[in-house]
């Protein structure tokens, strides 16, 4: 028992520097130990989300889901949207709860309201097991027949930002991650899907989704 003890101790010992400098490290260089230890094909995989499984009845189907990597004990990341509470996650909508429209929430003008929103919302997510919720929506209004413009939070941008951040305080602190989603030019039903792939004039997206300064005339394109 002695001789197993002090081999415990030994261990424990050479350890403890290498402990002790992972428990100081900063969040990001943690990140970049952890992705230094990557191969190219797992960082690929980790920027996108994958679909898998041939039918709905198939127990192995996923929608929404990045891929962990197991060696390096990362997780899996799962998803769901949306902004006025679960949407599609696997291929099947699973039961939720039929939130108010968010734009009504930015109607009331009221960050508190828009925290315990994100809150509720997000315990529903983590009662179906995902980790990230995709809300919210903060491109701006500008066309009101716009087929999502219920999501978002009108056409104030400072509005929109107050009532955005609120949202995503409420969802963290529910241990949920929040993706930001629809910065720009996606706030119109023709050509929605089109119009971020083609070249616009700063003053074009300027004034339908963006505060740009009014020396930035050069075209660009938004990926």
């Amino acid at each position: 028992m002695i001789h197993r003890l002090a081999f415990v101790a030994v261990l424990c010992s050479a350890a403890f520097p290498y402990l002790a400098h992972a428990q100081a490290s900063t969040p990001e260089q943690r990140a970049d130990a952890l992705i230094a230890r990557m191969t190219l094909a797992e960082k690929i995989e980790q920027l996108h989300g994958l679909a898998t499984g041939g039918h709905e009845h198939d127990p192995d189907i996923h929608d929404r889901w990045v891929p962990g990597i197991e060696r390096l004990g990362i997780p899996p990341l799962s998803m769901a949207n949306g902004p006025a509470g679960i949407g599609p996650t696997d291929f099947v909508q699973p039961h939720a709860t039929a939130f108010p429209s968010p734009l009504a929430i930015a109607a009331s003008w009221d960050v508190h309201d828009a925290r315990q929103y994100g809150a509720a919302v997000a315990e529903e997510v983590a009662s179906i097991g995902r980790t990230m919720l995709e809300a919210p929506t903060v491109n701006i209004c500008r066309i009101p027949t716009g087929g999502r413009t219920f999501e978002g939070y009108g056409e104030d941008p400072l509005l929109a930002a107050e009532i955005a951040v609120a949202n995503i305080e409420g969802i963290q602190s529910r241990h949920v991650l929040a993706n930001v989603k629809h910065f720009a030019l996606n706030n119109q039903e023709d050509n929605r899907l089109l119009s971020t792939r083609r070249r616009m004039s700063a003053r074009c997206v300027s004034s339908t989704s963006l505060l740009l300064e009014p020396r930035s005339r050069e075209p660009m394109l938004l990926r």
